[in-house]
Parts: C-alpha cells; sequence; structure tokens
C-alpha cells in the first residue's frame, strides 16, 4: 500500500469513508502513498571566491 518504506495506518472510516488507510511518509517522500521523492538542492560556495570588480 505505502511505498519507499511509508507506514501504513487503518483509516477510521467515519471520518475518512472514502479511504481505506493513509500513509505516512519517510523524510525525504511525500504523496498519498509515499510515491514522490522529495526534490532538494545543495548549493555550497567557496570560501576564497574572488569577484572581479
Amino acid at each position: 500500500m505505502c511505498l519507499n518504506g511509508g507506514t501504513c495506518i487503518p483509516a477510521d472510516e467515519y471520518a475518512l469513508p472514502h479511504k481505506n488507510f493513509y500513509c505516512i511518509c519517510p523524510i525525504g517522500y511525500i504523496g498519498e502513498r509515499c510515491e514522490i521523492a522529495e526534490k532538494k538542492i545543495h548549493i555550497l560556495f567557496e570560501k576564497n571566491i574572488i569577484i572581479s570588480q
């Protein structure tokens, strides 16, 4: 049911009549079934950058 190591939690049929379960996704994944990998951009700056004038 849940993908990428997500935890499947049975849904309360009275609170969520249209769903049988929901997923708690691990860090790095989102979506109804944890099917989407979050995208991250890591930007690093060199300390010794020479800026021209």
